[in-house]
């Protein structure tokens, strides 16, 4: 009885510690993504290229660029999820409350435990590959935003989704703070980790997005990492090349 008793507290205690030790790292790093175009213009059609370099040993990873709409309350985001088994979750989401679900075979209600729509579909991956993630304003009905992902190794375009949102709100525009920016390229990490150092290596290029006229908006710098992690636990590096594509690379310190 003693010996089972103290086998119990042993496991507990390992598992406790371990559990006492979870930690979920969030968005581990964030560039703007200033924009070089009149800051007045209102984008109705853009695409985001995101290319993830290497195989990434856990699942956990999103890679995504969030964006805003002139007029509304709430940011959206569209990327990719990349698993261990030859498959990605892509996401097109909206953190309005006031969108509604259009593609009811793609979307639900709520975004991240808010209010909003989240659209999201499993699609084949591999590393190395450019998956342009398309976000554009239907032309017939302009309340209606539709987002599509494009395999460019294959030419193959998966529908992620569509919702709705109020006439007044215009086309995707300068954030509302002071960056002057279009968004944020994102990484993040939202499973629960042993430590931070466990983070697994993710690199990835965020290529610069181009507006269905054809400019290309650069991206930006560094302005936060996650903090949930300390900075002495994981490495990061980044930069820009001359067309704008942003290249980011992390891994655990050791």
């Amino acid at each position: 009885m003693s010996i089972a008793k103290s086998a119990g507290v042993a496991a507990c205690a390992t598992f406790c510690m371990q559990f006492a030790m979870a930690v979920t790292p969030g968005h581990i790093f964030n560039a703007y993504v200033p924009d070089t175009s009149n800051p007045n213009f209102e984008i109705t059609d853009i695409v985001f290229p995101i290319t993830v370099l290497n195989d990434i040993a856990k699942t956990g990873y999103y890679f995504a660029q969030d964006y805003g709409f002139k007029g509304s309350d709430g940011e959206a985001y569209t990327g990719l999820q990349p698993h261990t088994d030859g498959t990605a979750d892509v996401r097109f989401s909206n953190f309005s409350g006031a969108a509604k679900v259009v593609d009811t075979t793609h979307c639900g209600s709520g975004a991240d435990n808010g209010p909003g729509v989240t659209c999201g579909t499993k699609i084949p991956y591999k590393a190395n590959v450019t998956y342009n993630f398309h976000v554009y304003r239907d032309t017939v009905d302009k309340t209606v935003w539709i987002g599509t992902v494009e395999d460019t190794s294959t030419h193959t375009v998966y529908p992620i989704g569509s919702y709705r949102v109020p006439e007044s709100y215009g086309g995707i525009v300068h954030t509302h703070d002071s960056s002057n920016s279009l968004g944020r390229s994102f990484v993040e990490y939202y499973l629960g980790l042993e430590n931070c150092a466990a983070l697994p290596t993710a690199e990835v290029v965020f290529g610069a997005p181009v507006a269905a006229n054809g400019d290309r908006i650069v991206n930006g710098t560094p302005w936060y990492t996650s903090s949930a992690c300390p900075s002495s636990d994981y490495v990061y590096s980044s930069d820009v090349n001359q067309r704008g594509d942003l290249h980011i690379k992390i891994e655990a310190a050791h």
